[in-house]
């Protein structure tokens, strides 16, 4: 606002009010006061912007011209239909009032601006002279209302008011009116500036906005670019490198400092000896810069920087912990498609390098390792077939086919484990494994109680549980040994050792063998390496065992390792393992509520090692060596077998129990085995009883006859005849009846008449799949707990093997196959069917040990 028209409550002000005119004034003196007026407006609206002081300035002005004591401005807002009041001035204070309806409000300013006319009192030329001049304002005596007119339509209104009647003449009309063009000229300027000002922010606002999203894309283009497994390298037409991200750096092994700002022909030689063949590199470069709009690609190999240092002056073949990288050149343009420069995309290819090795090594080894052994079983099969040999001769050639069938499915099944295993498809069951029980049954395996090798296990009893897969537990162990055993050629002690360490259990396998070069151990653990070394060559393998053993160790969170001193100072491998949580489940006392063994023995020493037996074999027992206590248990549960001792010097009293077992228990109904120091086998028999040991027996035999004496019967389901064959024959031999079916259809309707005791079951048949076969049998309440065995050739994913437990299957691969896993996992299914199911679970560490298949490596 001018000076000269500044409020003087405002600012400090050269304004002097002068009095208002109460008396008559001369004309000319009343024209020059108005015309000076009007020049300080008009100063003032040159001057000012802002539309509040100059409507208070005009206030000002006038009062010293015209008799005002009301000064009011009223301005139509016309998008929302409403009259504000910035400024009204009464008695010399200001007044807020609140907008109005501009088409309803009866005052008189609003009738001023709706009907565009210049009001003066006595001459209003109004039907109905309103009653206020503004909402809340009382009519003056005298006023004096204009519109503020703006190309032809009204945009507020000017109202003054005086007390005095007759305060405004026709000249003061003609004035204000000049006044009110001055102020709609003001208010037309004070709005085109907020419009300005407005357009000004919302521009501001826009760039600032748009500067943020493009300050936020080159934000997330160098995050993603930065995030690339692949370097970027950019450079332009002069070939000084302008960008570059941080992969780059890594792989070309050069600071992103020293990178970006680099003519592109020196970076070759900022790389410097890193490179392989540098200068025949940095020729195929040039050659593939000046054809960049091919897209051309080129091989580079780096050596470690380490070893680039200390090698400088040697040309390698390959890369010594080093990598193989792929670059591929492309030209960079704008929109309009001008060309700005070049670049370069690096791929480290080591990976792939590596697997297209390893390609050609699976090759060499399949064609040697799955030819030799082919060849004897076709050319034996065939020596077989066409000729006539003696017996023996006859059965070791035939113990050679099934010596070299086992070679060829070992080979197999290490390919597919090593694969799966890779992949993670592999679902380790974990468990709580007593380790001690569990490395006994591995060392077992390999009958090394003679010579030239000597087996030493160093396990404690004492050894916390470990969570682990009992099955690859074991797998891994027998590979250590194994190999512990094939590269100590001379023979020596195989020694396997394990100790607490914090909450894990370490597991060493050492011998006095061949040992290790150092260069070979970091290379132990791949795929396919074996120790070239003339003392090896004629030990034979495929060198995926200690890889497979690393994949199980990894698989279960622990570490391994290897050690050696030296070459011919033997070796030792190392694998750690986590202690498993405990757990607060156990077995529940030896009751006879549960379904039992009932044990008869007088000699309280006799009596504790059978039921310890019983135990191992999964059996819940319940002993006595008072002939009225087995009859009472008798009478309150009957048990799921009897084993029942006739011992001296009162064998009377054994026989006497048998007979009364007997009269309430057919022999269909009760098994019961028979145990003395005497044999007397044929009176135990036409006593009643199922079988008859005599002591010293194997408690295997113990287990097994147990298992036997009442004749299971097992219904297998698959569509390969040659497998229902064999299923047939070795069950058979096993004491088993067996029926066999084709399809899934044929094994549901059987079922009625059969009624088996177990379910072996293929997965991948025509039409019915053993899964739809399960799914029936869960549905089927009758059959709900009939226990089925799976054996299949098909690769087991995560889901199938969730089904396939919810349905409480067991598994046995085709792929794992031998009798005795067969007969294993047969009684172990049958066992823990006559089980609940929380004593199965209990039971299930103490048996699984019993199931591991030596032949299964």
């Amino acid at each position: 606002m001018s000076p000269g028209l500044s409020s003087p409550q405002g600012s400090n002000s050269a304004l002097v009010r002068t009095s208002p005119l109460r008396e008559p004034q001369m004309p000319m003196l009343r024209h020059e006061r108005q015309l000076e007026a009007l020049l300080r407006i008009g100063t003032a609206m040159a001057a000012s912007l802002g539309l509040s002081n100059l409507l208070r300035g005009v206030w000002h002005s006038l009062e010293g011209v015209l008799d005002i004591e009301l000064f009011l401005v009223a301005l139509v807002d016309e998008a929302a239909g409403r009259l504000s009041f910035p400024l009204c001035a009464c008695n010399g204070d200001e007044l807020n009032l609140t907008p109005v309806d501009f088409f309803r409000d009866p005052s008189l300013v609003a009738i001023v601006v709706r009907h565009r006319q210049v009001v003066r009192s006595g001459e209003t030329g109004l039907d109905d002279e309103p009653a206020q001049a503004a909402p809340g304002i009382p009519l003056p005596a005298a006023f004096l209302g204009v519109p503020l007119m703006s190309q032809g339509r009204a945009m507020g209104a000017l109202l003054v008011g005086s007390r005095r009647a007759g305060a405004y003449s026709p000249r003061d009309k003609r004035f204000l009116q000049l006044v009110a063009t001055q102020i709609s000229l003001a208010v037309e300027k004070s709005r085109l500036y907020e419009a300005v000002l407005r357009h000004a922010r919302s521009l501001e606002e826009r760039v600032v906005a748009r500067t943020a999203e493009l300050q936020a894309e080159k934000t997330r283009f160098e995050s993603t670019v930065q995030s690339l497994r692949e370097g970027l390298v950019l450079f332009g037409l002069d070939g000084m490198t302008s960008f570059a991200n941080r992969r780059a750096s890594e792989l070309l092994q050069v600071p992103l400092e020293e990178l970006i700002g680099t003519h592109v022909k020196d970076l070759w030689q900022d790389v410097g000896p890193a490179i392989l063949e540098r200068e025949a590199f940095q020729e195929s470069f040039q050659r593939a810069l000046r054809a960049v709009e091919t897209y051309p690609e080129l091989d580079l190999c780096l050596r470690d920087p380490a070893a680039a240092r200390e090698r400088a002056s040697e040309v390698l073949d390959a890369p010594e912990s080093g990598r193989f990288l792929n670059l591929r050149l492309f030209p960079v343009r704008d929109t309009a498609g001008t060309r700005l420069g070049s670049g370069f995309i690096l791929l480290d290819i080591t990976r792939e390098r590596e697997m297209d090795r390893m390609k050609d090594e699976l090759i060499n080894v399949v064609s040697h390792e799955l030819r030799t052994p082919i060849s004897s079983v076709i050319g034996f099969a065939e020596l077989l077939l066409t000729r006539q040999f003696p017996a023996p001769r006859q059965r070791q050639m035939i113990e050679t086919i099934h010596r070299e069938a086992e070679r060829l499915s070992a080979l197999i099944n290490h390919f597919l484990d090593l694969r799966r295993l890779e992949s993670g498809s592999e679902m380790m069951a974990l468990q709580r494994v007593n380790l001690s029980k569990l490395t006994r049954s591995v060392a077992a395996s390999f009958a090394l109680n003679q010579k030239p090798h000597v087996l030493r296990l160093e396990v404690p009893e004492t050894l916390p549980p470990v969570r682990a897969d009992p099955e690859r537990l074991a797998q891994a162990l027998h590979n250590l040994i194994s190999n512990a055993i094939k590269y100590s050629p001379d023979g020596g002690e195989v020694r396997v050792r394990a100790q607490l360490a914090q909450s894990e259990v370490v597991i060493t396998i050492s011998d006095d063998g061949l040992g290790l070069p150092a260069e070979a151990m970091p290379h132990l653990f791949q795929k396919f390496y074996r120790v070239d070394t003339s003392d090896r060559r004629k030990i034979r393998g495929t060198g995926l065992g200690l890889a497979i053993v690393r994949q199980i160790i990894s698989a279960h969170g622990g570490r391994i390792w290897a050690e050696s001193p030296g070459p011919g100072q033997g070796s030792t491998f190392g694998f750690t393992l986590p202690v498993a949580a405990p757990t607060t489940s156990s077995l529940k006392a030896s009751a006879p509520d549960d379904p039992y063994v009932l044990v008869y023995e007088s000699d309280h020493g006799q009596q504790a090692l059978l039921c310890e037996h019983l135990k191992c074999g999964g059996y819940h027992v319940f002993s006595s060596g008072q002939p009225e206590v087995i009859l009472q248990t008798l009478r309150r549960q009957k048990p799921i077998g009897v084993v029942l001792d006739v011992a001296p010097p009162d064998p009377d009293q054994g026989w006497g129990l048998l007979r009364a077992i007997r009269e309430r228990y057919r022999t269909e109904e009760l098994p019961i085995l028979v145990t003395s120091v005497l044999d007397e086998r044929e009176t135990a028999l036409s006593l009643g009883a199922n079988e008859y040991l005599v002591k010293p027996f194997d408690s295997n035999r113990l287990i097994a006859l147990l298992e036997q004496t009442a004749k299971r019967r097992v219904l297998v389901v698959d569509d390969d005849v040659m497998i229902l064959e064999l299923m047939q024959t070795t069950l058979t031999r096993s004491g088993y009846e067996v029926h066999c079916v084709q399809s899934g259809e044929a094994a549901l309707d059987s079922l009625s008449d059969l009624e088996p005791d177990l379910v072996i079951l293929d997965l991948m048949m025509p039409e019915m799949s053993g899964f739809d076969v399960l799914r029936a049998l869960r549905d089927d309440g009758a059959r709900r707990d009939l226990p089925v065995l799976v054996l299949t050739a098909k690769h087991l994913n995560e889901e199938d093997q969730q089904l396939l437990e919810r349905y409480g299957a067991h598994v046995l691969p085709k792929g794992h196959y031998t009798a005795v896993r067969l007969r294993a996992v047969v009684e172990q299914a049958l066992r823990e069917a006559r089980f609940p199911s929380h004593l199965a679970g209990a039971l299930h560490e103490d048996i699984c040990h019993d199931t591991q298949d030596p032949d299964r490596r």
